[in-house]
């Protein structure tokens, strides 16, 4: 068995320092004999050789392949296309990359994004309260009302109790009757 060595590849980061390392590739100390190992580098050999032969074929295949249009219409050869003066541009994808490379700028970005969170808060707050504060004339004129028209409801329901007189009173005589009647009826 032969000794390999690996070297680790990395990339750097900004305003960061990284070191390679080489470390030496332990020799296996397993089951695996050489004539196994050898064996399945050759298979893994003739199937990457394969695979690779059937992805060149199925490439040439494709470039030969004829892409027809206009199908069910004839060949579409004699139709002449129009270019379309109001055509709009492709739009592009923008894309923005941030890159954050030490945790100050992170700590920085966080701040920035809750003090934007908190002002969008109290905006929308502000507009709540806003349109709240608009129908509250609307509902205080209602609320008026029904307090009117419970208490000229309430005088009404105060005439009636003092035309009846003291409930105590009412409920004596009320008791009388029903005793009399009680003993009309034996």
């Amino acid at each position: 068995m032969e000794d390999r060595t690996i070297i680790k590849d990395t990339t750097e980061i900004a305003d960061r320092t990284t070191r390679l390392v080489e470390k030496q590739k332990k020799p296996y100390q397993g089951f695996i004999t050489d004539e196994e190992l050898e064996y399945a580098e050759k298979t893994a050999r003739s199937e990457h050789e394969a695979r690779a032969a059937r992805q060149a074929a199925a490439r040439e295949e494709l470039s030969k392949t004829r892409i027809y249009e206009g199908l069910g219409t004839g060949l579409g050869g004699d139709k002449e296309e129009k270019p379309k003066e109001d055509a709009k541009p492709a739009r592009r994808v923008r894309t923005i990359n941030i890159s954050l490379s030490d945790s100050r700028k992170v700590k920085r970005l966080i701040a920035l994004i809750a003090v934007f969170a908190v002002l969008l808060a109290f905006d929308i707050s502000y507009f709540v309260l806003k349109a709240k504060a608009g129908s509250i004339p609307a509902e205080t004129q209602a609320v008026r009302a029904q307090t009117e028209e419970i208490s000229t409801e309430n005088e009404a329901l105060q005439q009636q109790a003092e035309e009846m007189g003291d409930p105590d009173q009412i409920r004596d005589t009320r008791d009388s009757w029903q005793r009399i009647r009680d003993r009309l009826a034996e």
